[in-house]
């Protein structure tokens, strides 16, 4: 067994997360998983996301703020510029905890989303809008639309929804999709 947690701990460490938090995870997969399960590699699904719940609750303290920033950044930038990723954790920072980050506001989802608008919004200067439109044009091709239409959609949203708000998918496609249809539909054949 001691083998199963030295490689867990290892591979823990290895996703960029400190010891404590490690062994405190470890901890939480003891309590959810048994010691057959855990011998054989089989966590099921609701055990997995059992363990998520409770290192949340249980072992967020453990992270480093390093850590929490470098989760933040990664998400972020696959959105957005690391300019205004980096500008946003800061903004973020002065007006929530690390805990709150890591969890999301945990019970205070509400209370963390305003702030997190609010950290935003202070940014929004930062947005780098070619990289913005790569990331939106790739998204749209990666769900199967072709590039021109992407494009056309592209121009459509930019001229609906501000660019820091497209960064952050926070986009109303119910509202954009009829007029992607109606701007972006292909010449009628001759």
């Amino acid at each position: 067994m001691e083998d199963r947690r030295a490689n867990f701990i290892a591979v823990c460490n290895g996703n960029g997360n400190n010891a404590d938090y490690c062994a405190c995870t470890w901890d939480q997969l003891r309590d959810v998983v048994s010691r057959e399960e855990l011998l054989a590699d089989r966590a099921t699904p609701e055990q997995v996301r059992e363990l998520q719940r409770r290192a949340l609750l249980y072992c967020v303290d453990e992270l480093s703020e390093e850590t929490v920033q470098k989760a933040f950044r990664e998400g972020c930038m696959t959105k957005a510029n690391q300019a205004f990723c980096d500008c946003s954790y800061r903004e973020l920072r002065q007006r929530v905890s690390v805990r709150d980050i890591a969890t999301r506001g945990g019970e205070d989802r509400e209370g963390f989303v305003k702030k997190r608008t609010e950290a935003v919004q202070a940014c929004a200067s930062d947005v780098d809008e070619a990289t913005v439109k790569s990331n939106f044009v790739r998204g749209c091709m990666d769900s199967g639309g072709a590039e021109a239409r992407c494009l056309c959609a592209w121009d459509v949203a930019k001229k609906e929804v501000a660019l820091v708000d497209i960064a952050l998918d926070r986009i109303d496609l119910e509202k954009l999709r009829p007029m992607v249809r109606e701007q972006c539909r292909p010449p009628a054949p001759p």
